[in-house]
């Protein structure tokens, strides 16, 4: 089989074959290689700091690695769940596992370091404006109270909430819908063109309203019905 002359969906769709075929793996790293070391560097650049930028290239390679790692984990699991409705999806696919990635280095190895900022409320946010330095904002009415917490402890309590709260077959996607949101700043609009789910504008909208109440009940100490 020639896999140069494959359409992307149908080469991811090789790659997720376990064990792994790798002529198709081969050109899936010529195809996308690129694609993840071009997020990698964006998203590493903006989060470190200028005594990190000497490391650049060498943290640059560490988060390559670990979304490569993501996708062959667990029998390519990553790829299997994969749904692109076009040619372009895998690459907003891969951009986000590859923000994803670096984003959670981040949490794990800087902590607070460069932590967002939490001092707006949830209730501000508009799924619908366009706002690339949107944070996660979870205020109950104190931010006096708020500013005290810890913001990985925070991220904890929230995906704690979201775990509780989240139930069967939509879990995972709901779950990735209120991230994309809250911790990457994406709009409704963006959502919906990025998941590799077919949705439309006005599910993603409810889908992050509910998610927003359930949040801030959760954190009020309050019940809410699991969806």
């Amino acid at each position: 089989m020639n896999y140069q002359k494959l359409s992307n969906l149908n080469l991811v769709k090789e790659c997720a074959i376990y064990p792994p075929n790798e002529s198709a793996w081969r050109e899936f790293v010529r195809r996308f290689d690129e694609t993840i070391k071009n997020y990698a560097f964006r998203e590493c650049h903006n989060k470190i700091s200028s005594r990190e930028i000497k490391q650049l290239s060498e943290i640059i390679q560490d988060r390559i690695g670990e979304v490569y790692g993501k996708l062959v984990a667990k029998e390519h699991k990553a790829l299997k769940d994969f749904r692109g409705h076009n040619e372009n999806s895998i690459y907003r696919y891969l951009a986000i596992m590859t923000r994803n990635t670096v984003i959670n280095w981040v949490f794990r190895e800087k902590k607070t370091q460069s932590r967002p900022n939490i001092d707006k409320s949830i209730d501000d946010s508009d799924e619908n404006t366009p706002n690339s330095d949107r944070n996660i904002n979870i205020s109950t009415g104190t931010p006096a109270i708020i500013q005290q917490f810890d913001y990985q402890h925070k991220i904890g309590e929230i995906e704690a909430i979201l775990n509780s709260f989240l139930r069967g077959k939509n879990k995972c996607r709901n779950k990735l819908i209120f991230q994309m949101h809250f911790y990457e700043g994406l709009t409704a609009q963006e959502i919906v063109d990025g998941l590799p789910y077919s949705m439309t504008l006005k599910t993603v909208q409810n889908i992050l309203s509910n998610l927003k109440k359930i949040i801030q009940e959760g954190l009020a100490g309050g019940k809410r019905e699991s969806i």
